[in-house]
C-alpha cells in the first residue's frame, strides 16, 4: 500500500511539473524572462515558505540552527540546479514540451540517480518539420545544447534534496509529518534557485529593456500575472508531491527515476495535443509511441521494485 501510496504522489507531482509550462503559453506582450521570473518567485519563494508554513512546526528555527556545511552544500546544490531550471525554460522555448523536456528530463534522471549515489559512496551516512510548425521559435541545435545542459545540471536538485535530510529529519524529530519533511529542504534548495535565475533575468531584462513589462501599455498584465503565478505553483506542488511520494518509497533513487518518468510522459502528452509530433513521419511516430510505453513500464517496474 505504501508502494502505491508513493507512486500515485508521484504521479500528481509529474503532471503538476509536465503541465507548469502551459499557462506560460498564455501570456501575451511580456518577455520570456519576465514571465519566468514573474512565475519563479512563486515557485521558488512564495509558495515554498507557505508549504513550510502549513507543514512544518518551527521551520525558521530548523533552518537557522542547522549545520553550516548542511545550509551551504544544500544551497550550492540550489545554485547548480538553478542553472538548469533557467535552461529548462529555454530547452522547452526552443524545442517545445515534447523534445524539450524528453532530452533534459532523460539527461536529469540519469544524473539525479547517479549523483547521489557516489555522493554516499564516498562520504557514507547513516520529426523536426511539425515541431517547426508548432513551436514559435524553434532551433534545433541551440534547444539541444541548452537541453543536455539543462539535464545534467537540473540533476543537483536531487542531490540538494540528500543534502538537506538532517533538515528534513529534524523537522520530523519536531512533529511534523512525515510525508512533508522536505518542505523545510526545498526552502534552502531553492534559495540556489532563486538566485542564478534572478540575475539571469534580470540581466536579461535590463539588455532587453523589459523592466516594464508588467505595466506594459497594452498587454493583458492582470491576466499575464495570473498566468504566471499560476504556472510557478504548479511548478512547486511536483516537489510538494515528490517530497510525499519519497517518504512513502524510501528511495532517492527510484522516487527521482519515477518522478521524471511521469513528467516525460505528461510533457508528451501535452506535446500531442498542442500537434508537436502531427507532421512526423510513421517511423517516428513509433518510435514516440515505443518511448511512451517504455515510460509506462519504466514507472511499473520502479514499483515492483519498492515492493520487492
Amino acid at each position: 500500500m505504501q508502494v502505491i501510496l508513493g507512486i500515485i504522489y508521484h504521479t500528481i507531482g509529474g503532471i503538476s511539473s509536465g503541465s507548469f509550462y502551459m499557462p506560460y503559453k498564455k501570456i501575451r506582450g511580456w518577455a520570456w524572462e519576465s514571465f519566468w521570473l514573474f512565475g519563479g518567485l512563486f515557485s521558488w519563494l512564495i509558495v515554498p515558505f507557505i508549504a513550510a508554513w502549513l507543514t512544518i512546526p518551527y521551520y525558521q528555527d530548523i533552518i537557522s540552527q542547522a549545520d553550516g556545511d548542511v545550509k551551504q552544500f544544500t544551497y550550492l546544490m540550489g545554485l547548480l540546479w538553478g542553472i538548469g531550471g533557467l535552461t529548462y525554460g529555454l530547452g522547452v522555448r526552443y524545442l517545445g514540451m515534447s523534445l524539450g523536456n524528453s532530452v533534459v528530463l532523460g539527461f536529469c534522471s540519469a544524473f539525479g540517480a547517479i549523483v547521489p549515489s557516489v555522493y554516499y559512496a564516498i562520504y557514507p551516512v547513516e520529426g523536426k518539420t511539425s515541431i517547426v510548425q508548432s513551436v514559435e521559435e524553434f532551433h534545433l541545435v541551440k534547444g539541444l545544447t541548452i537541453a543536455v545542459i539543462s539535464g545534467i545540471l537540473s540533476s543537483f536538485f536531487n542531490f540538494g534534496i540528500e543534502a538537506g535530510k538532517p533538515m528534513a529529519e529534524q523537522a520530523v524529530a519536531n512533529g511534523a509529518n512525515p510525508l512533508f519533511q522536505n518542505n523545510v529542504t526545498y526552502i534552502v534548495v531553492l534559495w540556489g534557485g532563486l538566485t542564478t535565475n534572478f540575475l539571469w533575468c534580470a540581466w536579461l531584462m535590463w539588455k532587453n529593456k523589459t523592466f516594464t513589462d508588467f505595466g506594459k501599455a497594452g498587454a493583458p498584465n492582470g491576466k499575464n500575472a495570473l498566468y504566471a503565478s499560476f504556472a510557478g505553483t504548479l511548478w512547486f506542488l511536483q516537489f510538494f508531491f515528490y517530497g510525499m511520494g519519497e517518504s512513502r518509497l524510501g528511495n532517492g533513487a527510484s522516487s527521482w527515476i519515477l518522478h521524471m518518468a511521469t513528467i516525460i510522459l505528461t510533457a508528451n502528452l501535452w506535446g500531442v495535443w498542442l500537434k508537436e509530433w502531427s507532421g512526423v513521419s510513421d517511423r517516428t511516430r513509433r518510435t514516440f509511441l515505443i518511448g511512451l510505453g517504455l515510460i509506462f513500464a519504466s514507472i511499473f517496474l520502479v514499483g515492483i521494485g519498492n515492493a520487492i
